[in-house]
């Protein structure tokens, strides 16, 4: 008695796996899309995506891309010397700043005239 048992294929679990287009990534990253915005125009997870290396490696790559043609853009500005493009990039380049910093050590005597120096 020969008995023949059927096997079924075990059921997938759990939601299909999306494939990210990690150039599709790259580029709008070189456009200066944070990563949310690639995500929704991506129709990707947020919370998957960001925990995805392949992703962050593509999104880094390309704002770094973007980072370097836009500090030579500057960096033409300047040579020009354009002193907006100067200024910033002082500020935020070399670390350079406004700030003043007013210290007065001493005494101060405040006198008042008129009516009211009696009071």
């Amino acid at each position: 008695m020969d008995t023949a048992v059927e096997v079924k294929p075990a059921k997938k679990v759990g939601r299909p796996r999306i494939i990210v287009d990690y150039e599709a990534v790259e580029r709008l990253a070189r456009q200066l899309c944070d990563q949310k915005l690639v995500c929704q125009i991506l129709h990707l997870n947020y919370n998957t995506a960001t925990h995805d290396e392949e992703f962050i490696r593509a999104w880094n790559d390309g704002r770094a891309d973007a980072c370097t043609v836009l500090l030579a853009k500057q960096m033409e500005l300047a040579k020009t010397g354009n002193p907006k493009m100067l200024e910033w990039l002082g500020k935020n380049i070399l670390r350079q700043s406004d700030k003043v910093d007013v210290n007065i050590e001493g005494r101060v005597t405040i006198v008042i005239n008129g009516d009211d120096a009696n009071v």
